[in-house]
Parts: structure tokens; sequence; C-alpha cells
């Protein structure tokens, strides 16, 4: 209960101070939301979902691979526990799992959106459909990936968008 109770006193400060433009500490306050996101249940969550999302997307943009590593986490069980919410958002989630696979500089995090990659094709067809071509032809840089490990998620990622649509 003491979980629930923090996160609805502690979240709309932490909206509060990411939504004011003169702030120089913006991946602080959403490495906050991102752990305290982590810690609440899913109940709870869920409900404060819409809001917190369009943030949670801006914040795989900032340079701290810590923010990036803890967002992707979020973010890939979102995709199984809110599948509906995060439908809504495949347009601008999609690009930028995109570019932290092919670019991101530590292994963990491109491993990490590429598992969201992979995650991603489980939603509604009709959702995702429209973006197989792009993810199949982007997913194919990471094949040459110098990591085994980023190479294999590369693989599992890119075959279950090359089977989307398929009968």
């Amino acid at each position: 209960m003491y979980k629930q109770q923090f996160f609805i006193e502690t979240v709309p400060l932490l909206v509060e101070q990411l939504n004011n433009p003169h702030n120089a500490h913006k991946q602080y306050y959403l490495r906050a939301l991102s752990h305290v996101m982590q810690a609440v249940p899913k109940q709870v969550l869920l409900g404060e979902l819409p809001s917190l999302l369009p943030l949670l997307i801006a914040s795989l943009q900032c340079p701290d691979d810590g923010l990036q590593l803890s967002t992707l986490d979020g973010i890939y069980a979102l995709l199984f526990d809110a599948p509906d919410v995060m439908a809504t958002h495949v347009p601008t989630i999609i690009p930028k799992l995109l570019q932290l696979a092919q670019h991101a500089i530590t292994m963990k995090v491109r491993i990490a959106s590429l598992q969201c990659i992979g995650a991603l094709s489980g939603l509604p067809l009709h959702q995702v459909l429209p973006y197989k071509n792009e993810v199949v032809q982007s997913l194919e840089q990471c094949l040459d990936d110098k990591k085994r490990l980023v190479r294999k998620e590369a693989v599992k990622g890119r075959s279950s968008w090359f089977l989307l649509g398929a009968v």
C-alpha cells in the first residue's frame, strides 16, 4: 500500500518538473519516474499510463544509458501488460527503438531495444503491419553487430517481424 501512496504523491511532482521548460535536470526526473513506475503495482500503473507513456518514450532520447535501460525494461513489461495502450504509440516508439538498436553505445541497451522490437510484433496486426518493411530492413544492420548476443536478439526480432502477416 505504501508503494501506491508513494507513487500517487511523487508522480505529479515529477511530471510538473518535467514540464518545466527551464529545468536543466530533466534526465534525473525521468530516471526517477522510470524507477518509480517499475516498483508500483501494475493495477495502479495502468490507470496513469496514458499520461506517463509519452514521457517514457521521450526518455529514450536521453544520452544516459542507465535511464535508457530502465525505460526499455519498463516498456518491455508494458508491451505484455497493456498492449492496447502501447499500440497507440507504435508510430513514435518504433523509430526510437530502431535508433537505439543500431546506434546505442552499450550492448545492454542494444539488446533491450531489440527485445522490445521483437515484443512489438505481438501487438495487433493492423497496428504494426505498416512498419514491417522498415523494421525488417533496419534490423538487417543489427545482424552485423560486433557482439554475438546482439546479433542473436536481432535474428529473433527480425524473424518475428518477417513472419507478420504470413498465413
